[in-house]
């Protein structure tokens, strides 16, 4: 997995653990407001699907969810926050 791939899913893990909260997200990733406006923005055109969209936050998430309980996945903690 390249590290751009990384990033976005440990970025995509903290906004949907930070209950989709901008603030606390940013925070959790010691992030500027306008990186994680451009990475939420990169993910969302990368997928061709809003994230504001509900049904699309729950397919995401029980995705990222689906990939922690899979063998032979990236080591990732997404309750830790990728830590």
């Amino acid at each position: 997995m390249t590290r751009c791939a990384v990033v976005r899913l440990y970025t995509r893990s903290a906004y949907f653990w930070n209950a989709t909260k901008r603030r606390s997200c940013r925070c959790q990733l010691n992030l500027h407001p306008n990186s994680l406006r451009g990475r939420l923005v990169r993910i969302s055109d990368l997928l061709g699907r809003d994230l504001a969209d509900a049904t699309t936050r729950l397919d995401l998430f029980l995705a990222l969810e689906s990939c922690a309980l899979l063998p032979d996945t990236i080591s990732y903690d997404l309750h830790a926050g990728g830590s």
